[in-house]
């Protein structure tokens, strides 16, 4: 949404953005070991029941592919302490919330972990434990 006012454009949605707090490169680091290895788990108990799923992990990413529908790539930004998230279809950037101890979306503060099993249920057969 935004307003045109006097040749300027103002972009409501940035206005309204909470600000995102800035954690230490230690948390991050060991946030993102978990929750990488928290999908990386839950993916292979979806492979049991799912046998086009390939998995290829790294200490700062992780690549699903599968077969007829594409990769869910994750991969990290240690410096801006962000976890991208390229699926099929879409590019997500997440942030570690402390309060929360939640992975959300930079845009809309939404889940990762809420969004990914969702956006998954659809193209898999079942969903993702965590």
């Amino acid at each position: 949404m935004f307003y045109l006012r006097s040749n300027f454009i103002t972009f409501y949605r940035f206005a309204t953005q909470p600000k995102i707090a800035f954690i230490s490169q230690e948390q991050f680091l060991g946030e993102i070991g978990y929750i990488l290895h928290q999908v990386e788990q839950s993916f292979n108990k979806l492979k049991e029941y799912e046998n086009r799923i390939h998995i290829k992990s790294d200490t700062l990413s992780l690549c699903v592919a599968v077969k007829d529908l594409g990769e869910y790539n994750f991969t990290t930004n240690v410096k801006e302490r962000r976890l991208y998230l390229q699926t099929p279809f879409n590019l997500f950037q997440y942030y570690y919330d402390e309060q929360t101890q939640q992975w959300r979306n930079v845009k809309d503060q939404h889940n990762m972990i809420e969004n990914l099993t969702r956006d998954t249920g659809k193209y898999l057969k079942g969903y993702l434990e965590f």
